[in-house]
């Protein structure tokens, strides 16, 4: 080999960078999240891994989709890791994303997978204060106990 042919050699392989593979690791886990129908709502889950790891959804256990041809408007994964919802309801045939969730983060060194967290759909104030006239005429304490029971509709 010539001098400058073996110098050259020399710099590439004093040059490359060895990655250390790191299996991932759930850095912020998400929480249990309460939205009003029709509004958005986010998720988060934040994972520290080399290489980068990728951050895939899980509702009650199952793989959540993500993208959909048919104009239904489906959770965004953003590139931080966080799913987010533009709507959280009131779609076509009733579709709702209530449920519970978790994170999984994968790379070549593993995976990793969140604590739970539950998104729920609240009724709105309204909603509420409607169904709790509704019954609140039929709601009777006992003298003896301290539960509080409903009368049965007559």
């Amino acid at each position: 080999m010539t001098r400058s042919l073996l110098k050259e050699r020399q710099v590439r392989v004093s040059t490359r960078v060895l990655t250390e593979e790191i299996e991932p690791r759930i850095v912020h886990h998400p929480s249990d999240v309460v939205v009003k129908l029709g509004k958005p709502a986010a998720l988060s889950c934040r994972v520290d891994g080399s290489p980068k790891p990728t951050i895939e959804w899980l509702r009650n256990g199952q793989p959540l989709g993500t993208e959909t041809g048919d104009g239904q408007v489906q959770p965004m994964v953003l590139s931080e890791g966080s799913l987010f919802f533009l709507n959280v309801g009131g779609g076509r045939l009733g579709q709702s994303y209530e449920g519970v969730y978790a994170c999984v983060a994968r790379n070549s060194a593993g995976k990793a997978i969140s604590r739970n967290a539950s998104l729920y759909i609240a009724a709105s104030f309204l909603d509420q204060v409607g169904l709790m006239n509704v019954f609140s005429d039929r709601l009777t304490e006992r003298p003896d106990k301290d539960d509080v029971t409903l009368d049965p509709v007559r």
